[in-house]
């Protein structure tokens, strides 16, 4: 009861009510650079949303863009440590949303950012933390699944994972692509 109470004062309290709404206005601040107003609201908002998501697949869906938002957020900010606890809830619930999505929605998946964008993701937060070996092994499960890893192999050598097997997995994505996914 009192439980409840909190989560409806919370939402009233930062405007939570229209989770839509909220994410646009996360990321805005994001886009901003107002960092640490979009931190409060994200782990808010996550927090929010982890006692909703068992509700319905939508608020799954929200949990899910707010957990991958907040660890961005964490990047930025040089917190790989603290995002790394929110990272290992990302991979939980996007792995069950993509479970539910393939039985009962599987046209939906491709609308879905890839996994391999999430272990990236994790790739560096372990990069920032000082955990290179986990950081290594993100990297490598992220450039399998990502179509164009490129942009995941240089961001594995700026973090200084510089083996041998690194530099050579980055020249043969450089023979075998045409192009960057992205760039920063």
């Amino acid at each position: 009861m009192i439980h409840n109470e909190v989560v409806r004062t919370l939402s009233t309290m930062f405007g939570m009510s229209d989770p839509a709404q909220t994410i646009q206005q996360i990321e805005r601040y994001f886009a901003e650079g107002r960092l640490e107003l979009a931190e409060v609201m994200a782990t808010e908002f996550c927090q929010l949303m982890l006692t909703k998501h068992q509700e319905d697949v939508q608020q799954l869906v929200y949990l899910v863009k707010g957990l991958r938002l907040l660890c961005s957020i964490y990047l930025q900010r040089n917190k790989g440590s603290e995002g790394l606890r929110w990272m290992k809830k990302l991979h939980t619930f996007r792995n069950k949303l993509y479970k539910y999505l393939k039985k009962n929605a599987p046209q939906l998946l491709e609308s879905l950012p890839s996994s391999g964008e999430d272990y990236h993701l994790a790739a560096n937060l372990f990069s920032q933390s000082g955990k290179k070996g986990a950081a290594k092994k993100m990297y490598k499960k992220s450039a399998s699944i990502l179509i164009k890893p490129l942009e995941v192999w240089s961001d594995a050598l700026l973090n200084g994972i510089t083996d041998p097997s690194t530099c050579n997995a980055m020249v043969d994505s450089f023979e075998h692509h045409q192009g960057v996914s992205r760039v920063n």
